[in-house]
């Protein structure tokens, strides 16, 4: 080969290992991408069936939990247990909340668009609408029992709930300050 075929061909295999790096580069960039996609999806995934679990666990509690008809006519003391039961629930709820309602579905960016659709966005909203049902109905119960405290004139088993809550919420404020949103929101 000549100098000049010599210096063209240089100048080729300049150009192409110019391009298999930048090919590499992209490839690898997707890579990184994907698999942050993919830690992402799997985060939000434990989060939505970490909930599902403790909303299942608060249904499958009223169904254990006794009958409308009966809770009119239980003993004060049952129906402090009751109160306490639901309390926890609730409490169990909103924690529950806090960690759902935090995700948010990422919009795709263009980098992004090669992933396959993932429906992550939709069961967030799905298991949202489902603990808000149960929340609402937990809520209705707890209200209820409460009634039924105040009508039974049971001043004893009121005073017990209330100095139970005020034991708890004095708990928390000799617990020190959270240092995270995540901690404030449960």
């Amino acid at each position: 080969m000549d100098e000049g075929g010599r210096s063209h061909f240089v100048v080729e295999v300049d150009d192409l290992t110019h391009r298999i790096v930048t090919l590499r580069d992209t490839i690898t960039g997707l890579h990184q991408t994907l698999n942050s996609r993919q830690n992402d999806i799997n985060k939000t995934n434990g989060a939505v069936e970490e909930v599902q679990n403790v909303i299942d666990d608060v249904k499958n509690a009223f169904t254990i939990t006794t009958p409308a008809e009966i809770i009119s006519s239980l003993p004060p003391e049952d129906a402090v247990d009751q109160l306490t039961a639901l309390r926890g629930q609730l409490l169990k709820l909103g924690k529950a909340e806090s960690h759902i309602s935090g995700l948010r579905p990422d919009a795709t960016s263009s980098c992004t668009a090669l992933v396959p659709y993932n429906n992550t966005s939709d069961s967030i909203v799905n298991i949202l609408q489902l603990w808000q049902t149960v929340f609402e109905d937990t809520l209705s119960r707890y209200h209820r029992m409460s009634a039924l405290l105040a009508s039974q004139h049971a001043k004893d088993a009121t005073l017990r709930v209330w100095e139970s809550h005020l034991d708890q919420v004095a708990a928390n404020l000799s617990a020190p300050p959270s240092a995270s949103y995540t901690e404030i929101a449960e």
